[in-house]
């Protein structure tokens, strides 16, 4: 939860490069691990590409802004964009993580 709420400030206040690079490749890592056999679950893999989706957003408009590229309104609607998609891809974790768990009994 602490990561959507800093991702969340990072859309309003403006994309810090650190953290953006830091999802990004944090959330890369964990995808690649959960394509390990033994770790291999979908949830894990879509909670973890909308982690790069929304750390990909938001190091384009990191590096856009500091670089001075194009209208800021430009990098500003693509980084809502990639939290756009995080928030999708987590929907789907979370559907099918409610799938994955064992049905409850029936009481007699």
């Amino acid at each position: 939860m602490r990561d959507e709420s800093y991702i969340i400030y990072q859309l309003i206040a403006g994309a810090s490069l650190i953290f953006s690079a830091t999802l990004v490749l944090v959330h890369l890592a964990s995808f690649a691990a959960s394509r390990i056999r033994r770790w291999d679950t979908a949830t894990i893999s879509w909670y973890s590409m909308g982690k790069v989706a929304a750390g990909a957003g938001l190091l384009v408009r990191a590096i856009a802004s500091q670089s001075g590229w194009g209208h800021p309104l430009l990098f500003a609607i693509i980084s809502y964009c990639g939290y756009a998609m995080s928030a999708a891809c987590l929907g789907v974790a979370v559907v099918l993580l409610m799938r994955s768990l064992p049905a409850p009994v029936p009481a007699r």
